[in-house]
């Protein structure tokens, strides 16, 4: 009894195994997938009618011939389509279909058993059955038509040889439509799962930021816009009172925009080991990133140097947006914003330093372009002066983490959407 069992769950995981890669594909993609195939044996029926027709003998015995035809046709037809648009019940539509063909002629188990190469046409094997039963079922109309009264005469050389040239090509169809659709599929399948380890490696490398202690209070989060980013950030502290950050936007929004956020983010841990001056530890990130980019892509970069017990910052820019800096003690949001150029355009670049004297109660604020250029319905976008308008607002009596998500609300509202266009990175440090 359990050996009858394993034998029908294999058979059953055989039949239910070439609609596995449909179950990747989407809604619309499937139905269209079944439109395809139900044309080919739509033109299969046709041609067979067209063909034998003609020489058909006008009796009852014939037109219940020609009911019984396409009737199992339909039924053999939709056995086989259901699955694709119903994936749950694929093993059931499955079963259904076995039964079917083991009171035919065996054709779904015999064929890939005796013409082992025919196993990776799993999807032509799917409708093999429907068209070897025509075959069948044209071979003895063909060759006993007219004694059992169903052909009027012998069907000529030139129809059995069209119908028989036409039952090949339709065939063959099938069976290249569904290896490509298998391939472009198993293929479409490599491509997500790659792409969903490199997003796990890239949330790895820029996860979401909460620090709080004695000197200062830091929240950072990314926003990707797609599957992979090329935003990043960084908040390390040396020592106990020595804080540095750090953000970076990648030009682009692809897969080369994540390895060369990836490098450039290596590229600052590295050099921040050896950090003399700001100035220098920009210099060395630019010439490692010139070396490891493509000459079209570059990186723009802001780094700040946190010292609590002088409570000064020695802030350098790489073509990025103006660090914002609002002080409690005014009620003000400056621009902060030291001049040079994205890190990989040029070999020699500087990167001059600005530092200022902050308070406590003062916040810092990073952000990359992505919160600045989101377009509300009209194509207006959300700008740098409600920013600031919005930090001014609430950083008295806010924590970094809630101007994000006063920020992120505020962005809702203004776009009328969810959705981002750019990758959004966010900063912020509170001193306390």
């Amino acid at each position: 009894m359990n050996k009858l069992k394993t034998i029908a769950v294999k058979i059953i995981r055989f039949m239910t195994r070439e609609y596995d890669f449909f179950d990747k594909l989407s809604l619309q993609l499937r139905a269209k997938a079944v439109v395809a195939l139900a044309l080919f044996y739509f033109a299969l029926v046709l041609l067979t009618h067209l063909a034998i027709h003609p020489h058909l003998a006008d009796t009852e015995k014939v037109a219940g011939i020609l009911m019984a035809f396409y009737f199992t046709v339909f039924i053999l037809s939709a056995l086989t389509l259901l699955p694709i648009i119903f994936p749950k019940y694929k093993t059931i539509f499955s079963v259904i279909l076995f039964i079917f063909y083991f009171l035919t002629i065996f054709i779904y188990i015999i064929l890939p058993i005796l013409i082992p190469r025919l196993r990776r046409f799993r999807t032509g094997i799917l409708g093999f059955g429907l068209f070897m039963s025509i075959i069948g079922a044209g071979a003895v109309v063909i060759t006993e038509g007219v004694e059992e009264g169903i052909l009027r005469s012998d069907l000529d050389s030139t129809s059995i040889v069209l119908w028989a040239l036409g039952i090949l090509v339709i065939s063959s169809g099938v069976f290249i439509y569904g290896y490509v659709t298998e391939k472009m599929s198993s293929e479409k399948i490599r491509i997500e799962t790659e792409i969903q380890v490199a997003q796990d490696m890239q949330q790895q490398l820029v996860p979401v930021i909460e620090i709080e202690n004695q000197h200062c209070q830091i929240f950072g989060k990314t926003d990707s816009a797609q599957e992979i980013g090329g935003d990043f950030f960084e908040a390390i502290q040396r020592t106990d009172a020595d804080f540095v950050l750090a953000v970076g936007d990648v030009s682009g929004h692809n897969t080369a925009a994540g390895l060369l956020m990836a490098i450039s983010k290596s590229a600052f841990r590295t050099a921040l080991q050896y950090l003399t001056t700001i100035e220098n530890l920009m210099r060395s990130i630019n010439a490692t990133v010139l070396e490891n980019s493509d000459k079209k892509m570059f990186v723009t970069f802001t780094c700040g140097h946190f010292d609590f017990e002088d409570h000064r910052l020695a802030i350098s820019n790489a073509g990025h947006l103006p660090l914002l800096y609002y002080s409690r003690e005014s009620g003000e949001v400056q621009e902060i914003n030291p001049s040079g150029i994205g890190l990989g355009m040029a070999g020699h670049a500087e990167y001059p330093s600005q530092t200022i004297s902050f308070q406590q109660g003062d916040i810092f604020l990073f952000i990359t372009d992505g919160f600045m250029e989101a377009a509300n319905t009209e194509g207006e976008e959300f700008g740098l002066e409600r920013i600031k308008e919005m930090l001014r607002k609430t950083a008295d009596n806010s924590q970094p983490q809630q101007i994000y998500q006063d920020l992120k609300e505020e962005l809702r509202e203004f776009t009328a959407s969810n959705g981002i266009n750019d990758d959004m990175t966010f900063m912020a440090l509170k001193a306390i």
